[in-house]
């Protein structure tokens, strides 16, 4: 296998770019004087010049130099730093002026080698470890197989030709208990049994009889249960003058009511008291309670809402 050829990226020493020659194009472009330039900044004429025609020896310190060239770029809506780095660049200020010229290739060394084999044995190693790991898994699935099959074969008994199957093991409480293969009895023995008599036969014929009873009380323990349940239920009746939106819940937490009423429909409702109420439009709802009529008007408010308990 070959190796790559690899690229590396080289800078070489860059051309000084205009930076005050930059400036007088631009200004001209836009038709503006230089008198009008030195009037804007309140600088003299013949610093501006200078500045235009990158005369250092004419100029102050390149602080000040700096501080001309960002004034009057942003007079002319230019980028300054470009200009300002273009003056250090020139003039040999902030270091050498390098500029990126492209790549070269390069080809790759021993040292190079010795990172990239690492990598190489790290990611095989990985591999190997994923490969054991799923060969260990497919080989112990087999074995379980296995062992589930063999559990479940037959064998014969004696001589009657008679067999039992042997039962799988069975997990009870995280153990494994075996369970004792079922055996057929003799024919003789079979005969003896049912040639003897069985004691527990006349009582067993009174059983239907336990059973109705019993299921007769419970029907009448449930018919009691829904009678007491019917009485304690409260009646509610609501009759809608007006549309309005109510809310009405019992005593257990059950949504009776959850809607817009509409004007002339009547809801006559059943709960356990007490309820919960609420009233979008309290003057448009009127409420009976096991047929009373309730006046809720105190509990109105002032946006025509209404929210309390009631009780029978």
């Amino acid at each position: 296998m070959t190796d790559t050829v690899e690229q590396e990226e080289i800078q070489a020493e860059a051309v000084p770019q205009p930076w005050g020659n930059k400036l007088r194009e631009v200004r001209q472009a836009e038709g503006i004087a230089l008198r009008d330039v030195a009037a804007d900044l309140h600088l003299d004429l013949a610093l501006l010049e200078a500045l235009e025609n990158e005369e250092l020896d004419k100029l102050p310190s390149p602080s000040f130099v700096k501080g001309y060239i960002r004034s009057y770029a942003r007079l002319l809506d230019m980028p300054a730093d470009d200009l300002v780095k273009a003056f250090d660049c020139a003039h040999g200020q902030g270091g050498p002026c390098l500029k990126s010229i492209g790549k070269i290739d390069r080809q790759p060394t021993s040292r190079d080698k010795g990172p990239r084999y690492a990598t190489w044995a790290v990611i095989a190693v990985i591999v190997i470890s994923v490969l054991a790991w799923w060969s260990s898994k497919i080989l112990s699935n087999g074995v379980a197989s296995h062992e589930r099959e063999a559990a479940d074969v037959t064998m014969p008994m004696e001589e009657g030709g008679d067999i039992a199957t042997l039962q799988p093991d069975i997990e009870v409480e995280g153990e494994s208990v075996s369970v004792a293969p079922l055996m057929r009895p003799d024919a003789d023995a079979q005969a003896k049994a049912g040639s003897q008599p069985t004691p527990e036969a006349a009582p067993s014929q009174a059983v239907p009889a336990i059973e109705k009873s019993v299921q007769a009380e419970e029907s009448e323990s449930a018919s009691a249960t829904a009678a007491n349940v019917a009485a304690d239920l409260t009646h509610l009746k609501l009759t809608f003058k007006e549309d309005s939106w109510v809310e009405l819940t019992d005593a257990q937490g059950k949504r009776l009511f959850y809607d817009l009423g509409r004007k002339g429909q009547t809801k006559e409702l059943a709960g356990v008291a007490p309820f919960r109420v609420l009233l979008g439009n309290a003057a448009g709802v009127e409420l009976d309670i096991d047929g009373k009529m309730f006046d809720h008007s105190k509990y109105w408010r002032r946006n025509g809402a209404a929210k309390f308990s009631l009780a029978n």
